[in-house]
Parts: structure tokens; sequence; C-alpha cells
């Protein structure tokens, strides 16, 4: 949806009240902080994935030597290179576990949800 349409729609009387200029500005308010949020748990999430790889003890073969996988790019190369059915489970595994536990593991941040939502009303 539209930012400028989604805040006539969604913030009543406030929304009706605003000139064009100020529906502009809020919606450009609105985008760059789900940007940022979405951002921030991005980061989040590679931070967790160089994590689980290192706890499941994931590695990926580059030149004859095995390095440790330290984003989400190298922990698919490493299924590539290594499709056995131990990979595949170590990947389900750290999927399933951010899937159930994003909340726990995630000390400094909340969901990108949650954060845009609070940062928003913030603003307004």
């Amino acid at each position: 949806m539209d930012p400028i349409e989604y805040i006539k729609k969604n913030w009543g009387d406030y929304g009706a009240r605003l000139t064009f200029e100020e529906l502009k500005v809020e919606s450009g308010i609105m985008l760059l902080l789900r940007k940022t949020c979405s951002t921030l748990a991005i980061e989040d999430l590679a931070n967790y994935t160089q994590r689980m790889a290192s706890i499941l003890n994931v590695k990926r073969t580059i030149s004859g030597c095995e390095q440790p996988v330290l984003d989400r790019k190298g922990w698919i190369n490493s299924i590539i290179e290594d499709p056995s059915n131990l990979q595949l489970e170590k990947w389900i595994f750290a999927f399933l576990f951010a899937q159930s536990n994003y909340k726990k593991f995630v000390s400094q941040l909340k969901h990108p949800d949650e954060t845009f939502e609070e940062n928003f009303m913030r603003n307004h």
C-alpha cells in the first residue's frame, strides 16, 4: 500500500488534517524507520548465523582448507559443497531454532515489527 494512502486510511482525524506536503514528510519518516529496523534485523540475523554455524561446527572448504562459516552465503555454499544429510539437518535445526526463539536470542533488539511500531509511535 502507498504510505500516504496508509496514513490517510489508518490515522483517522490526524491523518485527514495533514496537508499533502506533511503527508509526504510523515510517509518518508515511516519508510526510513522501517528500513532502519529491517537493517538492524538483518545485521542481527547475520550475527546469529555466524554463531549457530560455529556451535554446530559448520565449515566450508576454500582452496583445500576448511574455513568457518561466517554468513548466510557461506552456509549455503557449505551445503552445496557437502549436501549430506548431516549438513541439511544442521541447517534445518538452525532455521527452526531461529524461527521459534527469535526473541530469546536477540537480547538488544526486539522483533523488527515491534521496533518499527515503537519508533513510529515515539515520533507521532
